[in-house]
């Protein structure tokens, strides 16, 4: 997840002056045609004052039950498709890098959680790379916020990744268990 979030911070340069040209904003957000129609509001509902208390209490519970599920469903999704990718991307480099020759179980363990954290590492350091593009005038910060936030950005991703790797260690863990 904070590689996500280092990602977008990082494209921002990017992204942002697309988002003041007219063209993609017509594409994105086209005007209405010719044939609208009108609406008329509808009649408002009056509830009792109990209800409404029974209808808020529900609404927060569902909120803050989303808010929870999110949570902790979301970051465990973006962990397993990133575990996904980066061991497909291992298995599929490793017979390029022994000239498709026989190796050893253990050889390939070795090879894939090297090739693993060496795909790791490029998608921590790009974003932190592209930090070094200038950013638009229209961005309401300067270049050295900017940097500065990107770099906390990369030391927490760092960090994350760190811990996983001495929690791997230490546990005996599988690579292919590590997400």
């Amino acid at each position: 997840m904070s590689v996500l979030v280092q990602w977008l911070w990082s494209l921002i340069p990017v992204v942002y002056p697309l988002t003041k040209n007219q063209a993609i904003n017509d594409f994105f957000m086209p005007h209405g045609c010719g044939d609208q129609t009108v609406s008329t509001p509808a009649e408002n509902i009056v509830l009792s004052e109990g209800a409404n208390i029974v209808l808020i209490i529900l609404a927060v519970v569902f909120a803050i039950s989303v808010i929870v599920y999110v949570i902790v469903a979301v970051p465990r999704a973006i962990g397993r498709a990133g575990q996904k990718i980066t061991q497909k991307s291992a298995a599929t480099i490793i017979p390029s890098i022994t000239h498709h020759k026989k190796i050893s179980q253990k050889k390939r363990r070795q090879l894939t959680r090297r090739i693993t954290w060496s795909i790791k590492s490029v998608l921590v350091f790009l974003p932190a790379l592209m930090l070094m593009l200038p950013i638009p005038p229209e961005v309401k910060l300067t270049d050295l916020q900017f940097k500065a936030a990107g770099l906390v950005l990369l030391v927490f991703s760092l960090v994350m990744f760190l811990t996983q790797y001495v929690i791997a260690r230490l546990a005996r863990l599988k690579s292919e268990k590590i997400w």
